[in-house]
């Protein structure tokens, strides 16, 4: 039952966040539904677990959000991301200005990206070496356990026990890789479970795609942007457990709901996306 309650508190979170309810008040209401449903105390839940968490969260992201927005704003207003955006389009061409943006804000907001690609792949770097004694921790557990895995949560209890030697941490909550994640602690059948939802999505939004009219550029946009966007997350997921993140989760969750509002909108309004009106 606590399970059901997680993805109806989910749903409702999702749905009602579509229709412009703010999530500041729809993430406490999901927590106490899916506490009701597992049968635990509502206030205890609330003031410890939620309130708890949410303080922690608070303490730990706020000043790099705040920071981050500051910095945003910084480069907005001294026109930087705009000047090197403008300079790499005028040597890539318009028809690449897409990339040319992507490219000139990852360059302007990390400046060690470049260092990082040049490390994937170095076993000098400590990253790399403990992200490979994840991996060879892993698939060792989802051998020896394939069908029923070792229980949600079960990484942080058993890794200490499975790590490498030459793992740099001895102790984690998850493996840097969300497949892998999946299949040591859901086994095999949840990893088809996972890997069945973006069959899914991505097939029906293949077929609103198809659906939506050359003339409707906006809900052509809205379709395939939101399939390129998923795809990056499925990719920066075989890095990174995203799919245990709970507040990318969401924006994933919220993203792969519009080739659906598009595909809705298509009765009522032939050839315009009514999202834009």
């Amino acid at each position: 039952m606590g399970l059901i309650g997680i993805v109806l508190g989910l749903a409702l979170l999702v749905w009602l966040a579509l229709r412009g309810w703010s999530v500041l008040l729809l993430a406490p209401a999901a927590a106490l539904l899916a506490a009701a449903f597992a049968m635990e105390p509502l206030l205890a839940n609330w003031t410890q677990t939620f309130m708890g968490s949410a303080a922690a969260f608070l303490a730990q992201f706020f000043p790099l959000f705040l920071l981050g927005a500051v910095f945003g704003k910084l480069m907005d207003d001294s026109g930087c991301v705009s000047a090197i955006a403008t300079f790499m389009t005028q040597r890539l061409g318009k028809h690449r200005a897409a990339l040319a943006v992507v490219l000139a804000g990852a360059l302007a907001l990390e400046p060690r990206l470049l260092h990082r690609v040049k490390s994937i792949g170095d076993l000098a770097d400590d990253t790399t070496r403990d992200r490979l004694a994840m991996l060879s921790a892993g698939l060792g557990l989802a051998i020896a356990h394939p069908l029923m895995g070792i229980g949600p949560g079960g990484v942080k209890h058993v890794y200490p026990v499975v790590a490498p030697p030459e793992a740099l941490r001895r102790s984690t909550s998850h493996l840097h890789n969300t497949p892998l994640q999946i299949v040591v602690e859901r086994g095999l059948p949840g990893l088809a479970a996972w890997i069945a939802i973006w069959v899914g999505f991505f097939g029906e939004a293949w077929r609103v795609l198809r659906r939506v009219p050359p003339s409707d550029e906006d809900g052509r946009a809205l379709v395939a942007g939101s399939m390129a966007a998923v795809a990056a997350f499925l990719v920066a997921g075989l890095f990174e457990y995203n799919f245990g993140d709970t507040e990318v989760l969401l924006v994933a969750l919220a993203v792969m709901a519009l080739p659906f509002v598009v595909e809705r909108d298509l009765a009522g309004a032939p050839g315009s996306a009514q999202l834009f009106e």
